[in-house]
């Protein structure tokens, strides 16, 4: 999977677009499994093609690597900057 959109992937696969709209989803603490939920919701309703949930945990595993969101007791929490 690739950070960043190119010639040859759309906007929405990239991590740091599917990371963005993942913290929109983060405003207050939220379980893990509702996390996904909201997420392919949204793409549903913006009529994207299907978001992989390989590319969720991926983009999921970015954030948290950028210390942007925080995971405890499957509750994932938006850090403070």
């Amino acid at each position: 999977m690739i950070l960043l959109p190119t010639k040859h992937l759309h906007s929405d696969r990239a991590l740091i677009t599917v990371g963005g709209i993942i913290l929109r989803n983060v405003r207050t603490p939220i379980a893990f499994s509702e996390l996904w939920r909201k997420t392919r919701d949204g793409y549903r309703r913006q009529n994207l093609s299907p978001l992989a949930y390989d590319v969720f945990l991926l983009a999921l595993a970015m954030l948290y690597a950028l210390r942007a969101i925080d995971y405890d007791s499957g509750v994932i929490r938006r850090v403070a900057p």
